[in-house]
């Protein structure tokens, strides 16, 4: 059983698909899944989904009627069988230690459930997000410390 089930929801994502998947087994944490669910694509999404399959063995391939990122996320949760989840667009990419970033967080607080992380926009109009007072939560800017 992997310790982490990414859920990626894709629709119409043929163009991007691959470079978000390619950055998840990228990751240096490595005992992970990969479902992506195929929210009833009108393009080749699908077909670049079984293509990423076929390369890499942590990669599942779902499908389901066009319902929308919610009810795919949800499917994909339903069907993960990690301890962890995270999630990851299908037109995004994570950076090779976002994971073990997180992983390292949950490990060494226990007390801590969830764990969000930056974003980064590379047209450089963003970095970041923005920052919000949530009620009985650890905020931490930057670096994720080990």
């Amino acid at each position: 059983m992997p310790a982490v089930s990414v859920i990626m929801p894709a629709y119409d994502a043929a163009e991007y698909l691959n470079t978000a998947a390619d950055s998840v087994l990228r990751q240096t944490f490595a005992d992970l899944e990969l479902l992506i669910i195929d929210d009833g694509s009108s393009d080749r999404t699908l077909d670049v989904a079984h293509a990423c399959a076929a390369r890499d063995s942590r990669i599942r391939v779902l499908r389901q009627p066009h319902a929308g990122p919610g009810p795919a996320r949800n499917f994909g949760f339903r069907e993960a069988v990690g301890r962890l989840f995270a999630f990851l667009d299908s037109d995004d990419e994570w950076d090779e230690t976002f994971l073990a970033e997180h992983v390292a967080v949950l490990a060494a607080r226990p007390d801590v459930d969830i764990v969000i992380g930056n974003a980064r926009n590379r047209g450089g109009k963003r970095d970041g997000l923005p920052s919000r007072r949530l009620r009985g939560v650890a905020v931490h800017h930057g670096r994720l410390p080990p």
